[in-house]
């Protein structure tokens, strides 16, 4: 029969049981298996890394997004919540500084004044800076005859600055007994055009205030701190704990206000001024 006999089927699909190095197929295969399984557990290795990788910096940009926004809501103002009332003077100096980006000294930190200038003291033992009502903390800072002395026009003796409208008409309401006449700086209480003249033409001790419409009318020139002697910022925290000093709507302007009008005041040789947490 012609041409080579090339064998049978069968012949190609066995596995001689060693090759022509007299090498053992079934420990071949064995150390290729073996190969195999330790390069899939490289790759799961891999796999682990590039996870963990990943979970890594998934916690690093969590942790910056959480410092950003307690950058952004007031640090250690938003920590202390109320509790900043009963700082010491040294220690609302630093927080200012900080929070404002400028220098504020502890001679311009309000201090709590005497129980003789206080006329709602409930007895000799209180602390009223920790009252629930606004007044009486208020008077805890400035007295009641230092708002109404040397009064002008276009500088309130007290300016109090508040989270929102409303918030600014609870305030009036606890303000109402020192039966003294207060600037209304808010929406909905005229516009920046009328509030402007009302300063320009009237005397007010005390402003209530909203931060953008109390910048808005210190940039416009019909309201500044030179006659000012208490720049009050109201502890009030609403039901997710901001206060005006923390809330991203109103803190910009609260650190425009002490940065860009306040501590000038504050250091260019007089006194009267004064920086409080009401």
């Amino acid at each position: 029969m012609g041409g080579d006999d090339l064998g049978s089927d069968d012949e190609y699909l066995s596995k001689p049981s060693k090759g022509a190095a007299g090498v053992d197929y079934d420990v071949e295969d064995s150390q290729i298996d073996q190969k195999r399984k330790r390069n899939n557990d490289d790759d799961d290795n891999v796999d682990n890394i590039n996870e963990g990788e990943k979970s890594s910096s998934k916690e690093q940009e969590e942790q910056q997004q959480q410092q950003r926004k307690k950058k952004k809501g007031g640090g250690p103002m938003r920590v202390l919540g109320t509790n900043i009332r009963m700082e010491s003077i040294e220690s609302k100096a630093e927080i200012l500084s900080k929070y404002a980006d400028t220098d504020f000294k502890p001679i311009h930190i309000a201090k709590q004044t005497s129980k003789s200038d206080t006329s709602r003291l409930i007895n000799k033992n209180d602390n009223n800076l920790d009252s629930s009502n606004f007044m009486d903390r208020l008077l805890c800072l400035i007295s009641k005859k230092q708002i109404k002395i040397k009064q002008q026009q276009k500088s309130p003796r007290a300016i109090i600055v508040c989270i929102s409208a409303r918030r600014c008409v609870e305030v009036l309401k606890d303000l109402a007994p020192l039966k003294l006449r207060v600037a209304k700086l808010f929406p909905k209480q005229g516009t920046i055009g009328e509030q402007s003249r009302q300063l320009e033409t009237t005397v007010c001790g005390i402003a209530v205030g909203t931060p953008h419409r109390v910048k808005e009318l210190i940039d416009k020139g019909s309201l500044n701190l030179k006659n000012t002697q208490l720049l009050g910022l109201d502890t009030f925290q609403n039901p997710k704990n901001f206060s005006v000093y923390t809330l991203p709507d109103t803190a910009p302007f609260i650190q425009s206000i002490l940065k860009d009008h306040a501590q000038s005041v504050c250091c260019s040789g007089r006194k009267d001024l004064k920086i409080g947490f009401v």
